[in-house]
């Protein structure tokens, strides 16, 4: 019973696609197995300099940190240029950092949630979930 409940949990979201932008390599490695345990197709990159806005419209979630090092925009400025573009697809931006600037791109089509790390792999979950939850 237990080895079907695990196979059906695999299978949640093998639908959906994920694109994940995370500067710290370790993290990076975590959320994938994490996420692509859950079924999602994750594509996952160091930094957002320079990538095509109409690339990341394709994807079902956007996972990005805040914070993505010195020489590079930060999340928050990312998502602005999405959403600046049209580009509205679900976010959940991660940070050790407090969530602020966050709100402010909460007035959108498409939700935003904010987690904290240090995280546990049950609160990523849960924020998937729950962003799927919410389109």
């Amino acid at each position: 019973m237990l080895e079907k409940e695990i196979q059906q949990e695999a299978l949640r979201y093998s639908e959906k696609t994920c694109l994940v932008i995370e500067d710290e390599p370790d993290l990076r490695e975590i959320l994938k197995d994490i996420l692509e345990g859950s079924g999602l197709k994750c594509t996952i990159l160091s930094e957002a300099w320079n990538m095509d806005l109409n690339i990341v419209g394709n994807f079902d979630l956007l996972i990005s940190d805040i914070r993505l090092g010195a020489n590079q925009p930060s999340g928050l400025q990312f998502l602005q240029q999405l959403r600046d573009n049209n580009i509205d697809i679900p976010v959940i931006m991660i940070s050790g950092f407090s969530a602020e600037g966050v709100e402010e791109c909460l007035e959108t089509k498409a939700p935003v949630l904010f987690l904290k790390k240090p995280f546990q792999t049950a609160q990523i979950l849960n924020k998937v979930d729950e962003i799927f939850s919410l389109v």
